[in-house]
């Protein structure tokens, strides 16, 4: 699971879900807010 979510594809992924669920003007904001939900989430569970 680790690796998926550090992926260009997870990040496409998410990308997308943002773009298809909140409207244009706030892309942005969720798209750096979910991303650094995520890169906190990486580094907090970074394999040994």
């Amino acid at each position: 699971m680790w690796e998926l979510v550090g992926s260009p594809e997870f990040d496409s992924i998410l990308r997308r879900t943002i773009e298809t669920t909140f409207p244009a003007h706030e892309h942005e904001g969720f798209t750096a807010h979910y991303r650094g939900l995520m890169q906190h989430w990486l580094e907090a569970e970074r394999p040994a």
